[in-house]
């Protein structure tokens, strides 16, 4: 139900136009959080958005924003009446976070200074999105999503020589600054509800495409020097009979596999073609050897074959293909949206709490500019958090930085720490314990260790973490000098065990008895054959 989501007891002010913004309060109103989205008298300009540019029909909102804003409330503020401005300003006295994404000085205009806000509710997260972040020579510089990603280097680094830069299409670094943004909301939060201070987070989009578009093709030249590599995946998408595969054999074995896969094993045992940039400088080469295997498969027959391999691959998709996709169908990824389309549904579920329908985005000004009901913010529980900040990894197995007995826990969770300092670190006390590898996972964990949070990363000497393997330096020990790993792990503390055997995983479970949270990305079933299920 609802009312058992985990942000229920959030209240968000939504100030936010474009994608970052209301994506970021999507995601939290997803998951219950009660979402109160100001409007100027105009509404929203993603209102009248489409892929198209053609104005959709009057008294219809785009099936952009109809996504983006369905199941939050709608109010109409016109910052030149003092009147409404205050009403607004009395939300922001009882709300939990306030998101915006006009820009310097935008916020101020609108409402109130982050200054006035705090001295108002001193417990509110304000969280202010802009391309550049909101000081800096370029803060006040217009860009869009091509332009920020021709500033990151990502767009240099797309496509082929002959036909120049190629950049992502679907404002994806929007989105991934919205997933930032909410996240920041949330270690906000989570800090404010244990001291007592809010914070004002600023996020720039430049940053998270930065952190999520190159491949840390930055640290990449500083471990291995020279100009930034420029070069296209091979394999990378290729034509099958009956449409396209997308492929994706990162590591050494996996283009083994690969090449064994379409009958040319001789390609995978060369060490020059280990390397993704020197497969690219032969494009031509690898795509006469590899087509004539794909082009005489259909799609289902081939990842068929690369599921076996265990090499990464997927279908193709389009707007009509996708969703019949049959893993897509079975899991029932796509939903109706009450306005009369399908979308996707939120990408997180929650073990024992059903998912919530998808409610309808509201019309403009539709309600009125006050929260649900409920008690007050100060009538709210605020929970402490507990313990200190950990160390950081440095190599693999460096540090046996097994908890110690005299680190445990209280059982029962009944005692709360004291409040924590102000300045603290937001998730500061909050210890995790990371079964992860390669990019996501690392990546995520890595986000909660910036925060505070002491992750302790889990690896093994016979199977470390893949992306060790990855973009690495020439010479020993090859490890230790994947830039990827690096932009991925750092923060973090690590140790090595034997998963499958039984003193490892009593280690394991020793650590897991005094942690808080435990990430993995293994494939299915992985944790239960080491008795480590929900």
């Amino acid at each position: 139900m609802a009312g058992d989501r985990p942000f229920a007891a959030l209240r968000v002010l939504d100030l936010s136009t474009e994608i970052a913004g209301p994506y970021a309060t999507k995601l939290l109103c997803d998951l219950g959080a009660d979402v109160q989205k100001i409007e100027e008298p105009s509404g929203d300009p993603l209102r009248r958005r489409t892929a198209t540019r053609a104005e959709p029909p009057e008294d219809t909102d785009s099936a952009l924003f109809q996504f983006l804003a369905a199941g939050k409330r709608s109010a109409v503020c016109d910052p030149r009446d003092p009147v409404q401005r205050a009403r607004v300003l009395d939300l922001a006295r009882e709300a939990d976070v306030l998101i915006e994404s006009g820009g310097p000085g935008a916020l101020a205009r609108r409402l109130a200074g982050a200054d006035q806000l705090a001295a108002a509710n001193p417990r509110l997260c304000v969280v202010s999105i802009s391309p550049w972040g909101l000081t800096g020579p370029y803060a006040a510089r217009p860009a869009t999503e091509w332009t920020l990603q021709a500033a990151t280097g990502f767009i240099a680094r797309r496509g082929t020589a002959e036909r120049g830069p190629v950049g992502a299409g679907g404002r994806l670094g929007e989105y991934a600054a919205g997933a930032f943004a909410a996240v920041a909301a949330l270690a906000a939060w989570t800090g404010a509800r244990a001291t007592g201070r809010g914070r004002h987070v600023d996020v720039s989009i430049f940053e998270a495409m930065i952190a999520c578009g190159p491949v840390f093709a930055d640290l990449n030249g500083q471990f291995i020097g020279g100009l930034l590599p420029m070069y296209f995946d091979t394999p990378s998408v290729e034509p099958a009979a009956d449409g396209w595969v997308g492929f994706a054999p990162v590591t050494s074995q996996q283009w083994e596999d690969f090449c064994l896969m379409i009958g040319r094993p001789e390609l995978g045992k060369d060490e020059r073609f280990r390397w993704a940039q020197e497969r690219s400088a032969q494009l031509a080469f690898f795509q006469q050897a590899i087509h004539p295997w794909t082009r005489a498969r259909k799609v289902a027959e081939i990842l068929e074959v690369t599921t076996l391999l265990r090499i990464p691959s997927a279908p193709v998709g389009d707007g009509e293909t996708l969703l019949r996709t049959d893993h897509f169908a079975e899991r029932g990824v796509f939903v109706p949206n009450p306005h009369g389309f399908v979308q996707p549904r939120a990408p997180i579920a929650l073990a024992e709490v059903e998912r919530a329908p998808v409610a309808r985005a509201p019309r403009l000004g539709e309600h009125a500019a006050q929260w649900r009901g409920g008690a007050s913010f100060a009538q709210r529980r605020h929970p402490g958090g507990s313990e200190s900040r950990g160390m950081t990894p440095r190599m693999l197995g460096e540090a046996e930085h097994l908890v110690t007995e005299g680190e445990r826990r209280p059982s029962g969770g009944s005692e709360v720490a004291p409040i924590r300092a102000a300045g603290a670190d937001p998730l500061a006390g909050l210890r995790i314990v990371d079964l992860t590898a390669f990019w996501a996972g690392p990546f995520a964990t890595q986000t909660l260790a910036m925060l505070g949070a002491e992750v302790i990363k889990v690896e093994s000497i016979q199977r470390p973490d893949g992306i060790r393997f990855v973009n690495a330096k020439p010479g020993p020990p090859v490890w230790e000098s994947s830039s990827i790993f690096s932009g991925v792990n750092s923060e973090k503390r690590a140790i090595t065990l034997r998963l499958d055997s039984a003193e490892g995983r009593r280690a394991l479970r020793a650590l897991v008895e005094r942690a808080d949270a435990l990430i993995e990305n293994f494939s299915p079933r992985v944790l239960e054959h080491f008795d480590l299920g929900w």
